[in-house]
Order: C-alpha cells, then structure tokens, then sequence
C-alpha cells in the first residue's frame, strides 16, 4: 500500500478551523480498521497529512467512510485552493526501520 501524502491550504481565517476538524476527527481515523498512520504536520501556513494503510481496502473504505464525508464538507468552506493528494511508494533504501515510514513485509 502506497504512502499517501496530501497538502491542505486553508483560508487564514480559517486555519483554526482546520485544526479544530483534525483534532476532533483524528482518533476517529485512528480507530479505522487498517490504519497504521494518520499524522498531521503544518509549517505554520498550511497543513500535511500523511497516512498509510494496511491494505488498498482500508484505504477505500476510509475514503469512503463517514469520518472522510465530514472531513470534507468542513474543508469545502474553509480551503483556499483544492487540496493536493499524492500517493507516493516508498524507496526503501538504508536501514529498513529508517528506509520508510512503514516497513510492510514486502507489499
């Protein structure tokens, strides 16, 4: 399963907002069947998500699922540009713990 790493621009007035979304929704997300990683980051502008999943499976019924359906009604109003989602595979070179951010038993 594919890393996947999305970019969230919100409104400034809006920024709170967004923050408030996450940390409501997060453990949510957490407790989702497959969830091996759900993290938020910001340079203090604009939000990162990133997130891996057991299986493409997790993956679909999370983005699915009613946590996501929320998630997005919220950032229809409060973003200032679509957000960007990339799914990006890991290279897994080095250390195996340090190589990517969830070793996966060769999926």
């Amino acid at each position: 399963m594919p890393v996947v790493i999305a970019r969230l621009a919100p409104k400034p007035e809006r920024r709170q907002d967004v923050l408030d979304l996450y940390t409501e929704t997060i453990p949510q997300i957490h407790a989702e069947p497959g969830c091996e990683l759900f993290a938020l980051h910001t340079d203090g502008n604009e939000f990162f998500i990133v997130e891996h999943w057991a299986t493409e499976e997790d993956f679909q019924a999370h983005v699915r699922g009613p946590v996501l359906a929320t998630i997005r009604k919220v950032l229809a109003e409060a973003l200032a540009k679509p957000s960007e989602i990339n799914r990006v595979d890991s290279i897994p070179l080095g250390e195996a713990t340090k190589g990517v951010l969830r070793p996966t038993g060769g999926e």
